[in-house]
């Protein structure tokens, strides 16, 4: 079902039949129960409540965990209870807190919410068992990156089969959220570049971007050619001074490894500047065609985070050149001895040292039968 207050399962989620997602964060309060309990009178029996010694913590990212799987509400004399409340003191924020409950059954009828008196109410003629079952299967969650790590408080109360106050009284239920770091994360805009020899200077990735939610800051970053690096022709610049956009930042190249590498705690937005301003560039008329890997990789205070992209170097057949030694020839009328056309003439190509074939052909000014 799509809200609480429905027999079958409860949740503000629509297509969840079991959760009550409440959006204040009221519901963690109930994870942490502390040891306490209570007698219960009414006028023929006595309502035994208590809850399990110590703490029940939640980790942040942790899956559903049981709110207390060992709490006890019991009567001496099967006494039935027509309603439990568990009003929660919170955090005034909302949040994605999320409490879950199993199917209902044995008399219950229907649970619900109220965000303004942070007050949940399990409703339904039952014995202490039934009652007793469905708060034991209670579980909590929180999908956040960054919960609200404020305590959270609650108290039991609970009525009898004709709706009366059992009795009065207050429970102050702890409940810490232990968070964790996330680590920083990169978005690239494509997996692979494709790089044509000449092309000069190309851009890495001109829109990366870093994510962070749970810090503004970050440590440093790095950009390397992890694998196909041709050292002292292929080439990373960076194409910006980085002591313009944050005086701490510093930034160093390293040949050997292919590491440009720039390092001082900032601001993850201008990080994300500095990845975008990396370029790449082989500038050698005879490279080795083949994949470059470029990683880049981004760290905060605990915890380093990488992504390649694949650069695909082509490259193109370089035309082969003649160099002359002079560019006129004098021959007399009547020679007869042939006449040498260029003793240094050159032949060069920058990517192959095999030609196919060469032609040599008077052009212009042939005289047939005589010019040989």
């Amino acid at each position: 079902m799509g809200r609480l207050g429905c027999s079958e399962g409860y949740s503000y989620v629509p297509g969840s039949v079991q959760r009550c997602c409440c959006a204040p964060r009221s519901l963690v309060a109930l994870l942490v129960l502390g040891s306490a309990a209570v007698l219960l009178h009414t006028a023929d029996a006595t309502i035994t409540f208590s809850t399990s010694s110590g703490q029940t913590t939640y980790t942040e990212r942790d899956p559903a965990t049981a709110v207390d799987p060992s709490l006890t509400v019991s009567s001496d004399a099967s006494e039935q209870l027509s309603s439990a409340i568990i009003t929660i003191a919170t955090p005034d924020n909302p949040t994605e807190d999320v409490l879950e409950f199993p199917q209902l059954g044995g008399g219950l009828a229907s649970v619900d919410y109220d965000p303004d008196t942070k007050t949940i109410q399990l409703s339904g003629v039952a014995t202490t068992d039934v009652y007793q079952n469905i708060l034991r299967q209670m579980t909590f969650y929180n999908p956040s990156s960054t919960p609200d790590i404020t305590d959270r408080q609650m108290v039991f109360q609970f009525f009898d089969a004709s709706g009366t106050k059992v009795a009065s009284s207050s429970f102050t239920k702890t409940l810490r959220i232990i968070t964790v770091d996330d680590e920083p994360a990169l978005t690239l805009s494509s997996s692979a570049v494709e790089y044509i020899e000449g092309s000069g200077k190309v851009s890495v990735d001109s829109t990366i971007a870093i994510t962070d939610p749970d810090t503004l800051e970050l440590n440093g970053i790095s950009v390397q050619i992890s694998s196909g690096y041709e050292n002292g022709k292929d080439q990373l610049y960076l194409d910006i001074d980085v002591t313009d956009l944050d005086s701490d930042l510093e930034a160093s190249w390293d040949a050997t490894t292919a590491t440009y590498s720039v390092y001082g705690l900032a601001n993850k937005t201008v990080y994300q500047t500095v990845l975008r301003a990396f370029t790449f560039a082989n500038e050698d008329q005879a490279l080795t065609p083949g994949n470059r890997t470029i990683t880049f990789s981004v760290s905060d205070q605990t915890s380093t985070t990488t992504a390649d992209i694949i650069f695909m170097v082509k490259s193109v057949n370089q035309v082969p050149s003649i160099a002359l030694s002079r560019s006129v020839l004098n021959f007399s009328e009547r020679e007869t001895d042939g006449l040498e056309i260029d003793t240094e003439l050159t032949v060069t190509d920058v990517d192959t040292a095999l030609l196919a074939n060469c032609t040599i052909s008077i052009s212009s000014g042939y005289v047939a039968g005589v010019d040989i």
